[in-house]
């Protein structure tokens, strides 16, 4: 069986390393140069398990041109990454300010991305997102599941109503 991806020679930690540095850099500047040449031509980008994925320079080029479109004050920082053959994967978490209403969203997640010749192929992000539109409310009590759950963020266990 053939897999849909074919990877390229591993990549290094520290290679990873800089390549994540490098995302950081464009990515908070709206750099669209430095930020397609993160990619192959033809990569596949998927900044959302929900959303369509974006495929080719163009596609990623415009997406954050979008973005820096809608948000100001961007902050990103990766704590942490993982290599393995040429799969790079890692955790980070940010925040930036809505144009459209000058609210803070703080923002965390999980990312991987696959390499061949040094340039992402593929990546995949996955975000669990918070702002700051609830006054008073205890950050770690926010988010209630559909079925009663709540997630207490500071322990990370869910406990039942």
């Amino acid at each position: 069986m053939t897999s849909a991806f074919d990877p390229g020679e591993p990549i290094g930690y520290a290679e990873g390393g800089e390549w994540l540095d490098a995302y950081v850099v464009a990515r908070t500047t709206f750099s669209g140069d430095a930020f397609v040449d993160l990619f192959s031509p033809d990569a596949v980008l998927m900044p959302d398990p929900f959303m369509s994925p974006l495929t080719g320079s163009n596609a990623i080029r415009a997406y954050l041109g979008s973005v820096a479109d809608s948000v100001t004050g961007c902050e990103l920082e990766f704590e942490r990454h993982w290599v393995s053959g040429a799969t790079l994967l890692a955790a980070w978490h940010g925040s930036f300010v809505r144009r459209v209403d000058g609210r803070l969203v703080r923002e965390a997640g999980f990312m991987t991305a696959e390499f061949r010749s040094g340039r992402c192929e593929r990546a995949r992000i996955w975000t669990v997102t918070g702002d700051d539109r609830t006054p008073g409310v205890d950050p770690t009590r926010r988010y209630e599941g559909e079925y009663g759950a709540r997630l207490t963020r500071s322990d990370g266990r869910l406990d039942g109503r």
